[in-house]
């Protein structure tokens, strides 16, 4: 197990809607623009996980994933921790500002736990 990151989990399947890609899309934006020293750094990674490749199985089953998700899984002393953010990525993933608000704040606070 990796020590000490949080990754960014955007699970989804072969066939994606709109707010789906959009979810992907204002993720990526909000991680590049406001994490990229801690993307370098590897302090946060940002992983795109297709769920119906065969390799992905096993992890999509671990998080209990069947379509489009979106988790914060903080390592920490060789402990993790999954937020389940994947309501809140639908209600506001179509609305960069408003999502981008709240993963910036779900994120600010686990870093500021490191």
């Amino acid at each position: 197990m990796k020590a000490n990151v949080i990754e960014v989990l955007d699970f989804h399947g072969k066939h994606r809607c709109e707010s789906c890609l959009a979810i992907e899309a204002n993720t990526r934006k909000t991680l590049e623009t406001y994490y990229d020293d801690e993307l370098k750094s590897n302090k946060i990674e940002f992983h795109v996980i297709d769920i119906e490749k065969p390799e992905n199985e096993a992890l999509a089953d671990s998080y209990k994933v069947f379509g489009t998700a979106l988790f914060i899984n903080v390592i920490k002393d060789g402990k993790q921790k999954p937020i389940d953010m994947t309501n809140y990525a639908f209600k506001t993933g179509m609305e960069y500002p408003v999502f981008s608000a709240g993963l910036r704040e779900e994120l600010d606070k686990q870093l500021a736990l490191f």
